[in-house]
């Protein structure tokens, strides 16, 4: 490439700094409607744009057309003598001439010397016959070569000389350092949203990536969706690990053990080695009562009591916000509000393991509502680098629910019946259950977590079951815990049956 060529190059990425710094400035100031660059004319308005390298267009209808230049000759100082600011004072005169509710910036790494100062001055008197008044020498004199420059009156000229400011004269690497700081005020992981800008900004200014010659605040928003990314703000590690630990208390107070005792389940190594792999979703499936919730807080048990130093941990028991419709919603149930930007906030020092137990119980729910606010969660939880998320849910909805079949989980893991022998019989043995008279089909029931749970409250009662059947087994748990009881009885089950109507009602 020619000396011409990178002095160019230059020039183009110093403009690309600046731009890039009212891009993040916009996702803050709410002021701001829009930003362009190498403006080739404002939307809606019959007029060229002569100052047209960064054009920022506010809400209230006022604009601020930037001219960004590395540097003047050698690094001197810009002089009302240069050719090339005179050119730039004359397009600056036809900008502001042309539009009301304009002003002019100037960014440069040089100073502007003189012209600074005659702005500065300008500034310090309310019209124009005061500064000729009280200005100095030197500041009159500046005035008249302006006047001369621009081709206007004295008058004219002090009017057209206040509508004009100046940029910070930061070099590369500051406006680098000062960008990044900015992003990561506002955004979490913000090496990745830098790139993702400057690529967006290439693309807008050179109009490969559509047709559109503004860009919004919901533009650059979209943008950073696709990435899983919004702005949210900038937390301490301590912050979020304390605030996640607090949330991962809420539903914890649940049985995992059969008469005393528990099971370990060979799924929940595989869950931990998948996590280690660094492995985007997990999806725990099986049955009812196969012990997908047990595994779940086995899990959250394990990451913080081994992996608290290293893991960012949080745990959500979906069963207990069924009436959520929307993220707000979770807040006001103790949640930690926006979720996924808190996770990528932490994912930038740490792995994140995010656990979403019982989305078939918020399937449920006729309304969608709460399965909805999760799985949406999950999309943008999903998009983030370093952080996974374990969900578990029925088979059954799975299959059929609408908004649950289709759905693409990274692993899918089916939890396996308990062994027979190994982890069935013992209980039996100790609730003095005849082994020979357990038939195929009630062996298959009771490995199943639940059901050997019922079963084992029924046979230390004395009452062996032959039935094969969850019904039958739910049944007689009923005669036998309820309505034997002279303090239950059929009022309770009566009650018990109201109850259930109501649900079915509500569901």
């Amino acid at each position: 490439m020619s000396i011409a060529g990178k002095k160019s190059s230059l020039g183009d990425e110093y403009q690309l700094r600046i731009a890039l710094h009212w891009l993040i400035r916009m996702l803050e100031d709410d002021t701001i409607e829009s930003i362009q660059v190498n403006s080739t004319g404002i939307p809606g308005e019959n007029s060229s744009v002569t100052v047209d390298d960064i054009v920022i267009l506010y809400k209230n209808g006022h604009v601020c057309f930037i001219q960004a230049k590395k540097n003047q000759t050698n690094h001197k100082a810009w002089s009302f003598s240069d050719s090339i600011l005179k050119d730039e004072l004359c397009k600056a005169r036809n900008q502001l001439e042309s539009r009301d509710n304009s002003k002019v910036k100037f960014y440069s790494r040089s100073p502007f010397g003189a012209l600074a100062s005659l702005v500065e001055n300008c500034g310090y008197f309310s019209e124009c016959s005061a500064f000729h008044r009280e200005a100095d020498k030197n500041q009159q004199e500046s005035l008249n070569s302006v006047s001369k420059i621009l081709g206007r009156t004295k008058e004219i000229s002090y009017d057209l000389v206040k509508k004009i400011s100046f940029g910070s004269p930061q070099g590369f690497e500051e406006w680098d350092r000062q960008n990044d700081l900015d992003l990561a005020r506002i955004v979490p992981k913000p090496n990745t949203v830098m790139l993702l800008l400057e690529r967006y900004l290439v693309s807008h200014e050179t109009n490969l990536r559509d047709s559109k010659y503004v860009v919004t605040r919901s533009d650059v928003l979209a943008e950073l969706a696709k990435h899983g990314l919004s702005p949210t703000p900038k937390r301490s590690e301590a912050e979020i690990l304390a605030i996640f630990k607090q949330a991962s208390s809420i539903g914890r107070n649940w049985l995992r053990t059969i008469d005393g005792k528990t099971i370990p389940r060979p799924e929940l190594s595989k869950i931990i080695e998948l996590i280690e792999q660094g492995s985007g979703s997990i999806l725990l499936i099986d049955r009812p009562g196969s012990g997908k919730t047990c595994i779940l807080l086995d899990l959250a048990d394990v990451i913080e009591r081994e992996k608290a130093e290293l893991w960012g941990f949080l745990f959500i028991k979906g069963d207990k916000f069924t009436n959520a419709a929307t993220e707000q919603d979770l807040v006001a149930q103790d949640l930690p509000e926006d979720i996924v930007g808190q996770c990528a906030r932490l994912s930038d020092s740490r792995k994140v393991v995010v656990v979403i137990d019982s989305l078939d119980v918020l399937s449920m729910n006729r309304q969608h509502n709460s399965l909805k606010v999760f799985l949406s969660i999950i999309d943008r939880l999903e998009k983030l680098d370093g952080v996974t998320i374990i969900t578990a849910c029925r088979s059954f909805d799975l299959k059929y629910h609408p908004l649950l079949r289709g759905r693409v989980w990274q692993y899918r893991i089916g939890l396996q019946p308990l062994d027979f022998n190994d982890e069935v019989k013992p209980f039996l043995i100790s609730w003095n259950v005849d082994i020979s008279k357990v038939n195929l089909e009630l062996q298959a029931l009771l490995q199943i977590p639940q059901y050997l749970r019922i079963y084992g409250e029924l046979a230390k009662r004395g009452i062996q079951l032959q039935s094969a059947s969850a019904y039958e087994l739910y049944n007689s748990f009923l005669e036998e815990i309820v309505v034997k009881n002279q303090t239950l009885g059929n009022e309770a089950i009566s009650a018990l049956q109201n109850m259930a109507e109501e649900l079915m009602r509500w569901r």
